[in-house]
């Protein structure tokens, strides 16, 4: 993955942080407050929803180690982190990669 890709990930991550403790709902999909990588707990720092011509196409989770706000410290911290991507709609892999890069755009 491209660091602008992954960059623009986490800034639409971040658009939804600052999250109480429990379970966050964004498009029907519910994301849990903590998740494990390599049996580290990670956070949830934002979560966020991608529509298209107002359909539901995916959400999207970040987690990181500690809260961040900066996409410039997020993409410097060598630690573990997670992206969760759940398709809402029912879509082909292009389609997807499509509706994910006019996201990032």
């Amino acid at each position: 993955m491209s660091i602008r890709i992954l960059r623009s990930l986490i800034a639409a991550a971040l658009l939804s942080a600052g999250l109480a403790q429990a379970a966050v709902k964004v498009g029907d999909v519910e994301f849990a407050q903590q998740q494990t990588v390599q049996q580290r707990a990670l956070e949830l720092n934002g979560a966020g929803l991608r529509t298209r011509l107002g359909f539901k196409v995916y959400a999207m989770g970040l987690y990181l180690r500690a809260p961040l706000a900066d996409a410039g410290a997020i993409l410097a911290d060598k630690g573990e982190k997670r992206i969760r991507i759940v398709l809402i709609r029912d879509l082909e892999a292009k389609q997807f990669g499509d509706a994910l890069q006019a996201g990032l755009e």
